[in-house]
Formats: structure tokens, sequence, C-alpha cells
């Protein structure tokens, strides 16, 4: 094979997951150009997708114009490929599929009616991790994948705006533990009180200091405001996605919700701890890695929704009421000490 096209367009943890597939692709076919296809906004995390030669990006304007934008880039595109795989499966995608110039085309079975049957009869065991599901075609084209998880490879220029801005703030690398605490739907949040009271036992019992990370402002950050007072806890939003790399890959663990900056963390390497609340595990996207945890609490209720987009039907989230921070920190302490 001379050029295989790739067509995930987002969000950023399912992107993240689909490196094994680039990275195995390229080992058996070195000679192979490899080509991503996805929305404008990621492609800061594609460039550290060390397999990842071209990456199509579509900057999508508004609802109506979407699949016109769309078709009409990719007609444009002067490429011919020998394979296209679709990892995203939706109409955008096929839109791609169809229009581009491919010798064979191939479109991962994406299960969601198994993943929705979890959702309605709150089953916690059995599913599929969603990696697998995007390697399953290279088991079909008989292709080996010996390392099954996502790596990336931050610059060495992100590396070095990394280590400048933690040293302007006085954060030295693996004395600190980042928590990130948003994600793509309210009801992910673990609560940002709860995320204080966190912080406060990493800094007083382990004696790290504590780096509040997010792509976008969120509110009650004054609920830190004692520890930042303190010269313990410093902010860090909507620091510039491969910079932010750079940065996590220096921290002693990472705490976040179940979003893509778990995914982004996991595929550094760096110790990390997901927080599954309305979601759960068993929807096929816990962090990857060696030192990789899924926290969750296994309420009678969860998982409630597919992406965590549901607002709580009961009278308070008991799925984080009950992950108090002494059971995070119970599930954790091995990369404080």
């Amino acid at each position: 094979m001379h050029s295989i096209g790739i067509i995930r367009l987002s969000s950023l943890g399912d992107i993240i997951l689909t490196e094994p597939v680039t990275r195995a692709l390229k080992n058996n076919f070195p000679q192979t150009r490899i080509t991503y296809f996805a929305k404008e906004s990621y492609r800061p995390v594609l460039e550290m997708f060390a397999a990842v030669e071209d990456i199509i990006t579509f900057e999508i304007p508004g609802e109506d114009e979407k699949l016109g934008a769309v078709k009409n880039k990719t007609r444009e595109l002067p490429y011919d490929f020998d394979l296209v795989l679709d990892l995203q499966k939706n109409i955008r995608s096929r839109v791609i599929l169809r229009n581009l110039k491919s010798s064979e085309t191939m479109t991962y079975k994406k299960n969601r009616l198994a993943r929705q049957i979890a959702v309605w009869f709150r089953r916690k065991e059995g599913g599929k991790h969603t990696s697998e599901k995007y390697l399953a075609l290279l088991d079909e084209l008989m292709v080996i994948c010996t390392d099954r998880i996502p790596r990336l490879a931050v610059p060495e220029e992100s590396k070095l705006a990394a280590k400048k801005y933690l040293n302007s703030i006085g954060f030295e690398s693996e004395k600190f533990v980042a928590l990130a605490a948003g994600a793509s739907h309210p009801p992910k949040h673990y609560p940002i009180n709860q995320f204080a009271e966190l912080a406060e036992i990493v800094s007083s019992q382990y004696g790290l200091k504590i780096l509040v990370v997010e792509q976008e402002h969120f509110g009650y950050l004054n609920l830190f405001d004692k520890l930042k007072s303190q010269g313990v806890l410093e902010f860090g939003i909507g620091i510039e996605l491969k910079k932010l790399a750079g940065i996590l890959e220096n921290a002693r663990l990472v705490i976040s919700n179940d979003s893509g900056i778990m995914h982004l963390s996991a595929a550094l390497g760096t110790p990390t701890a997901g927080l599954f609340g309305p979601t759960h595990p068993v929807l096929g996207f816990a962090p990857l890695g060696r030192d990789t945890i899924a926290i969750t609490t296994n309420e009678d209720c969860c998982p409630c929704s597919l992406h965590g987009e549901r607002p709580c039907f009961r009278d308070r989230q008991y799925c984080f009421l009950n992950m108090t921070p002494e059971l995070v920190i119970s599930k954790v302490k091995k990369y404080l000490d």
C-alpha cells in the first residue's frame, strides 16, 4: 500500500484512541503515507501522532452548510488512496468516504445499540473498549498490532514551553498533581467543592502542589482561594493543547473527569485517574495505559446516559456524592507516596 486515509472528525478523546491504528498501519506498511481527516480544532493532537504525515482538516461553518462544505473540500483533494478507514461512522464521514478516490474502504462497527442497552439495563460489565473497536478493522486486514495503547509524542518546542510555564509558576516536575475539572457535559463534572477538598488533601498530606487545568473557564474557582493564597495551587485555563500535553507529561498524577484531557494524559504515559459518574467504563471510554484507573461507585442508576449529557433524574447525584475525596485518594495513593 502507498496511501491510507483515516477519518475521525472528533472529539479529542475519540481521536486519541485511534492512535494505535495509525501506528500499527505504519509499522506494517513502512512506505505507506497516512493521511488523517479531522476537524481543524483537533490538528494539534494529530501533530503528536508519530505515524501521521498528512492532516486534512475541515473548518465546518453553520449547521446548514456542514455537509456541503465537507463534500466540496473532499472532491477538491488531489488524492488517491489504496485504503480509507472510517472510524467515525456518521453522515459527514460517509460524505467524505463517498467523495474520496479509494481502491478500498472500511467502516468500524460502532455497536451503539449494545452501549445503549448497557445504559437501559444499567449494565456494568461486558463492554468492549472503543479503541478495540477501531483496532478490529486491522484484525480484518490481518495487520499485526503489538501495542494497543495510545501514545503521543510531544514536540520539543512544546516541551520547552511547558517547562518555561512550570518554572514561571514555581512548579517542579513530578511534584504537582493536575486536576482536570471540566468535561463536555455538566453532569460529568465532579463537584467543584469535592475537587477543592481533594486538592487540600493532596497538598496537606502529600506536600504536592496543585494545577487546575481546563480548556475553558468554569465557575466556582473561588473555592480554591485558600490553597492559591498559600502558593500551592495555580490555574491553567485555556492553555494551547501541545503545551498542555507537555505540562501534563511532567505531572506526578492527573485526576480528571471523563473527558478528552483524561485520554490526553493517559496517552502521554502520565499516571491518570478518570472519575466516572453518569457514564461508566463499560461504555468503552476508560483511560488506557499502564498507570491508569477508572474510578466509579457503581451506583444502581449508573450508567444513565451514553455521553453524560442527561441531567441526573434523582434528588441528588449520588454517583459523585458517594465518590468522596477520601475514596478518590484511596484509589490513587500509590501515585502520591
